[in-house]
């Protein structure tokens, strides 16, 4: 591993800089923490990795603004943000893109006596921190775009460095001709930018069983296991559950059954009615685990119902919750055969969950 990593630097940017050597120290000791070797592709991006390195350490104007990790799931993006993102001592915050988004629009009360509230919410982001990173880019609605741009523009203006992960190339966000029209100069914007990079040497490292983080307290079981988990969960016998409703969001929400930090819901009551992904934020906020029963194919076959499915393992993946689903059959087969552009990046994230 030492013999490795001293070639990869060799290879990138020889220096005495001491920032050079900083730099180097740091993300070699987190590959070697945990055990990580790097592939010819996620190996590439460490020259533009230490630049940006350089640009915040130096207290300097970079010529770009930063680093765009892009390529399919499973292939190191998100691995190399947070090796980055640990070498840095100076003010940074890393979210999950949803995260931002909700955090921007909570911040819009304090900011409700300016002429601009969201611009205001946005620019004093931009100014408390050096490096932001930003997990998981993906724009579904034009509503999102146009918060996305009021960010990357006022990073802009306060030279605020950003780390940006996406499954999808800049020019190609929000793949709707009509509304990839109206957001074509945020996309010309972050192509010229930003230092784009593709991450895929065509491997789902996720489904690579001495490569996979398996998180051991999430499982697919099969329905008779379910009062064997709720007495485990619950440490009380299993009993029928009794429908009872919380408070999200500031809307009522069913659920089977909840206690402490353990809730059950049906799939229907979690992805079948009217969700956004700030109410599966706030759940993760509120409970350890999540439980999800009566899998009706359905619903996972309702593109509305399935985005709200995306948008819950995305939370329970990025904030490392336990996650149960009861039933006979596995609904991956299923949701591989439906059409939605980040499909590939649910399915492998259930497979890593599930040990599959």
């Amino acid at each position: 591993m030492l013999k490795q990593l001293k070639h990869w630097w060799q290879n990138t940017r020889p220096s005495s800089n001491t920032n050079d050597k900083d730099f180097q120290q740091k993300f070699s000791l987190y590959l070697q923490e945990k055990n990580i070797q790097l592939d010819p592709q996620q190996q590439k991006a460490i020259p533009k990795l230490q630049n940006l390195y350089h640009s915040i350490q130096q207290k300097k104007q970079s010529s770009y603004c930063g680093v765009y990790l892009w390529g399919g799931v499973g292939t190191g993006k998100t691995l190399l943000m947070d090796a980055f993102y640990n070498t840095i001592e100076s003010p940074k915050i890393r979210l999950h893109h949803h995260e931002l988004f909700k955090n921007l629009m909570n911040d819009l009360k304090k900011f409700k006596d300016s002429e601009y509230p969201l611009e205001a919410s946005i620019e004093s982001f931009s100014q408390s921190v050096k490096l932001a990173c930003f997990d998981d880019l993906h724009l579904n609605d034009i509503a999102d775009a146009k918060l996305w741009q009021g960010v990357f523009e006022q990073a802009q203006k306060n030279n605020l460095l950003m780390i940006i992960t996406s499954n999808t190339p800049p020019h190609k966000l929000m793949d709707t001709p009509g509304y990839r029209e109206k957001i074509k100069p945020l996309l010309t914007m972050m192509q010229n930018q930003l230092e784009i990079i593709e991450i895929d040497a065509g491997v789902d490292y996720r489904t690579i069983e001495d490569n996979k983080k398996i998180h051991n307290h999430s499982a697919l079981l099969p329905e008779n296991h379910l009062s064997a988990l709720y007495s485990e969960l619950t440490k009380t016998p299993f009993e029928n559950f009794s429908p009872v409703s919380l408070n999200i969001q500031n809307r009522s929400v069913n659920c089977l059954y909840n206690k402490e930090k353990t809730i059950f819901f049906t799939l229907k009551q979690l992805c079948g009615t009217i969700r956004s992904y700030l109410d599966y934020l706030e759940l993760s906020e509120k409970f350890d685990c999540i439980v999800i029963t009566d899998i009706n194919p359905k619903i996972l076959t309702n593109p509305l119902s399935l985005q709200r499915f995306i948008w819950l393992i995305d939370v329970i993946y990025d904030k490392n919750k336990r996650f149960f689903i009861i039933s006979n059959q596995n609904p991956i087969p299923l949701l591989q055969q439906q059409n939605n552009p980040n499909i590939k990046r649910t399915i492998s994230r259930l497979k890593q969950l599930f040990g599959e």
